[in-house]
């Protein structure tokens, strides 16, 4: 997690990036990080290096800041229950996060409980659906109580 942060993670994090997507408060959308790549990437990997951010944990006042917005939840919105807010946070934030959660997923498996399902690759949410099923059958042929949370 400490090692510096290399060209083919930015670049990774850049192309799993979803394009047309509101830059946020610093203006700068994920397509100009694609098309000018070959300019910028030297630069791009000498900020991520050194991004306080990254490399001992402060985060800048306007690393923060994101631009909330409202989406409307169907065609004719009324209430405030009609809208679903979503905050747009600077692009290169996102770079940086996604590398830091591809360095992350492959711990995962070590830091969550086997019985924990969501965000693990290789299991799905059926599994964790046959599992409970699996202690409801047990339950029922051994006539014990079962509490399902």
């Amino acid at each position: 997690m400490e090692a510096p942060i290399s060209l083919s993670e930015i670049r990774n994090a850049i192309a799993k990036g979803k394009s047309h997507k509101a830059p946020g408060n610093g203006g700068i959308g994920l397509e100009f990080y694609k098309s000018e790549w070959e300019t910028i990437k030297t630069d791009l990997l000498q900020i991520l290096n050194t991004s306080s951010m990254y490399i001992d944990g402060t985060i800048l006042e306007n690393q923060l800041k994101g631009i909330i917005v409202c989406i409307p939840k169907h065609a004719h919105p009324v209430t405030i229950d009609d809208y679903k807010p979503l905050t747009l946070m600077k692009t290169d934030y996102k770079i940086l996060i996604r590398i830091i959660a591809a360095r992350l997923r492959q711990f995962l498996a070590d830091m969550i409980h086997p019985n924990q399902y969501c965000g693990i690759p290789g299991k799905s949410v059926f599994e964790a659906v046959a599992a409970v099923r699996d202690a409801m059958a047990q339950a029922e042929i051994f006539q014990k109580s079962l509490c399902v949370l």
